[in-house]
């Protein structure tokens, strides 16, 4: 008689199976946030105009925002992530970029 491997209890044979890998499932792509962000502003335009003409009056500043379909909500906002300096000129305010925005958005 012949004696396989296994028999002897020397060593025994085990067999290695593959399972596949589960389906993959479908990767879900997130959702395109532009359409929530109301009004979307163009804020790099914005930002190079105000750096080439230099600061600008409350009345020149809301003109320029509202050229660019936006409010003077967005200077608040600007001011506090300090991107724009508010300096208050006699009666009135003036709204200038600060080295900050002129630096992080690289302007010439």
């Amino acid at each position: 008689m012949s004696k396989l491997a296994s028999d002897d209890g020397a060593s025994e044979h085990i067999e290695h199976i593959e399972e596949a890998p589960p389906p993959a499932e479908p990767v879900e792509e997130a959702p395109d946030p532009r359409p929530w962000l109301e009004p979307q502003v163009q804020t790099l335009a914005i930002f190079t105009e105000l750096f080439t003409a230099g600061d600008r009056s409350e009345a020149e500043m809301e003109h320029l925002l509202n050229r660019h379909s936006t409010t003077m909500a967005w200077t608040d906002f600007w001011a506090k992530e300090g991107y724009i300096a508010e300096v208050v000129k006699g009666s009135g305010r003036h709204f200038a970029l600060s080295g900050k925005a002129v630096l992080v958005l690289e302007l010439p």
